[in-house]
């Protein structure tokens, strides 16, 4: 009879120990999981931020594409007025050339 009360006396200590285990078990899978929360949620904020850097540096780039754009523009106005002058400068020289040829007065050659 010893033997069946200590074997029960086993058992129930093992079903304790068991109940035990699980609720130990519990408590730090609880944490895990806020743990585990609060990291998604960081991970959440840094892809926000993540994103809001992304769309100015988007805004960024374009702005600069348009400046560029702007400043191309400028410069080839600048270049065709450069080229539009030296024309001019060219064709005043040619006929300055041709008065004074036309006057007969080679001395003043340009």
């Amino acid at each position: 009879m010893v033997i069946v009360w200590s074997s029960l006396g086993l058992v129930l200590l093992a079903i304790i120990w068991f109940i035990i285990q699980v609720i130990s078990g519990a408590k730090k899978m609880k944490s895990t999981i806020v743990e585990v929360s609060k990291k998604a949620e960081q991970l959440r904020k840094d892809s926000e931020s993540i994103i809001k850097h992304q769309e100015r540096l988007q805004d960024t780039a374009s702005a600069l594409l348009e400046d560029i754009d702007e400043k191309k523009q400028a410069i080839q106005f600048t270049q065709q007025q450069t080229h539009q002058f030296i024309r001019q400068v060219q064709d005043s020289k040619e006929r300055v050339t041709q008065a004074f040829k036309f006057k007969g007065i080679e001395k003043y050659k340009i």
